[in-house]
């Protein structure tokens, strides 16, 4: 409904604005993890919508690193080598601070 869709451009604005890569998720990843963060919120009797987006942020960079760290790769030709910039560095960097804004979020409701 329109609360899916809300929290659907709340997360895809947030994500952008982390250097991720544009619409990289389907609308069923972003779904799959609103309902997950909400789901997990719901047991803490929260129902907050930035708690929400950033709940669903967190689990989709989390999964988004594991499959990036997969794909990464040095180049060696002779005696040069190239190591790429590693998007799942990126992404978990990211994670890391969401993920710490979170809990010190959770912190505010006293858990």
């Amino acid at each position: 409904g329109k609360d899916m869709e809300e929290l659907k451009k709340a997360i895809n604005l947030r994500l952008r604005n982390k250097e991720i890569y544009k619409d990289i998720y389907s609308d069923e990843d972003l779904e799959t993890a609103i309902t997950l963060s909400k789901l997990s919120l719901k047991q803490l009797n929260i129902d907050n919508q930035d708690m929400i987006v950033q709940g669903a942020v967190i689990q989709l960079l989390s999964g988004q690193a594991l499959l990036e760290a997969g794909r990464e790769f040095t180049v060696h030709d002779g005696d040069i080598t190239y190591d790429p910039p590693k998007v799942s560095d990126i992404l978990m960097n990211q994670w890391t601070f969401e993920y710490t804004m979170y809990m010190k979020k959770l912190e505010l409701y006293n858990l």
